[in-house]
């Protein structure tokens, strides 16, 4: 008899010190979040680091690492993370994601869509990397059939407003106009005025002719846009808005994104729509990115 209950206290002995130990990781993990979403970038940036080291195969930990080195400039190290979290854990969408993003950012679209598309395959509601993919494509690549496919895949799910705005535009950059007007209906009865202004000045110089836009694509990381606040998702978040997007960790919790306000050239600008095209090409390379 006292065996069994000596291998009891044992098997005890070790499910209370795992706890122990888990229970300081993940409220560690927690600070550095929100040290992360508070722009207290060196506080965060040391807090994943002791993560890492005390969890060295949990990949939450080297993704938002390399998010918050992103954020630094350090680009280099930031590839390395996610890179490590997607080799730490092959199905941790996420990584990929953010290396698709990066990859965008830089203008190597053919990596950025390889990595996006590699997201959407571990997990096919990762509405953040059809949202790239939507935006590389159309910019990136100027493919804008192929980007209305995925932008139209958001606003079917989100119906967020960045997408709503690059579906217009999608629309406009393949001569179906009519259909960038329902963008612009939409938009205004958001009332957004300023992505429906820049889809209005683009119909009101007229047709979008790709011959005299620029052939050099744009290089800026996209993700949801407008007003989303920096603040933990719950399970059971809407899913009508860009409000809704949520990063889920690959531990027994969840803690949503951070994002950015996405900015679009001045609507009052007299170019036309090809010349307007291309400023928001150009103005691409300076666009912030998350993310996730």
């Amino acid at each position: 008899m006292k065996r069994p209950f000596l291998f009891s206290l044992i098997l005890l002995f070790v499910a209370v010190n795992v706890c122990a130990q888990a229970y300081p990781l993940r409220q560690k993990f927690e600070e550095a979040f929100q040290a992360y979403t508070q722009n207290n970038l060196g506080k965060a940036r040391t807090m994943f680091e002791e993560v890492t080291k005390n969890a060295p195969d949990f990949a939450p930990g080297y993704n938002y690492l390399g998010l918050v080195l992103k954020e630094q400039g350090d680009n280099v190290l930031a590839v390395q993370m996610f890179e490590r979290a997607m080799y730490k854990d092959p199905k941790y969408f996420e990584s990929y994601e953010n290396l698709g993003k990066y990859y965008y950012s830089i203008g190597q679209f053919d990596k950025a869509i390889e990595y996006c598309k590699k997201a959407i395959e571990i997990n096919p509601a990762a509405v953040n990397s059809k949202l790239t993919l939507g935006w590389v494509y159309l910019l990136g690549k100027e493919d804008p059939w192929t980007a209305i496919d995925y932008l139209k895949a958001v606003v079917d799910e989100t119906n967020a407003k960045y997408a709503l705005f690059g579906l217009g535009m999608a629309y406009y950059m393949s001569n179906q106009s009519f259909r960038t007007l329902e963008m612009i209906t939409k938009l205004k009865s958001m009332g957004d005025d300023q992505f429906a202004s820049e889809l209005e000045a683009m119909i009101r110089k007229g047709p979008y002719n790709k011959n005299s836009g620029s052939s050099t694509a744009i290089a800026g990381a996209v993700d949801q846009s407008a007003n989303d606040k920096k603040q933990p998702a719950t399970k059971d978040a809407s899913r009508g808005s860009a409000k809704s997007y949520k990063v889920r960790l690959r531990a027994p919790y969840e803690i949503k994104s951070k994002t950015v306000e996405q900015e679009v050239v001045n609507p009052t600008d007299s170019s036309n729509g090809d010349d307007r095209i291309k400023a928001l090409q150009e103005q691409g390379r300076n666009i912030p990115e998350q993310q996730p």
